[in-house]
């Protein structure tokens, strides 16, 4: 208070810290500018790492129905990325057990609509608590 900074933002710094190692995993793992983050954090995520979302949808829970999914999949469609950032939920990879809505984060459904659009399979190749890389076959 003494300092002047009574209206000092703290936001970005909750931020930084909740996602500090998911933030290094994406910057190691992509250097290119437009990535595909499937998690509900996405917004967080893409706003810490300075990158944009292949996703014509975000939040990625924007994604209501059929329509909104093929909407939000068309560039990543074009692209067929060989490398995704996946919530650890999708893959059953996460250090605990969390059961999410399955409408409301609809992870696994836009991995299996990439799957097989694309003929991918991806694998898992390093995770933090919360994501993880995968990685085309």
């Amino acid at each position: 208070f003494k300092k002047g900074q009574i209206f000092k933002p703290e936001m970005d710094q909750i931020i930084e810290e909740r996602y500090r190692l998911e933030k290094k995993l994406i910057n190691e793992n992509f250097r290119e500018k437009n990535v595909l983050i499937i998690s509900s954090d996405d917004t967080y995520l893409l706003h810490l790492t300075n990158k944009s979302s292949l996703l014509n949808i975000n939040p990625l829970t924007g994604i209501i129905s059929k329509k909104d999914l093929e909407f939000s999949l068309q560039k990543v469609y074009q692209l067929c990325p060989k490398k995704i950032a996946v919530d650890c939920n999708a893959i059953g990879n996460c250090p605990f057990e969390w059961k999410l809505n399955y409408y409301v984060y609809p992870y696994q459904t836009i991995l299996d609509q990439i799957n097989q659009h694309c003929h991918l399979q991806y694998r898992p190749k390093m995770c933090t608590s919360q994501l993880c890389i995968v990685v085309a076959n």
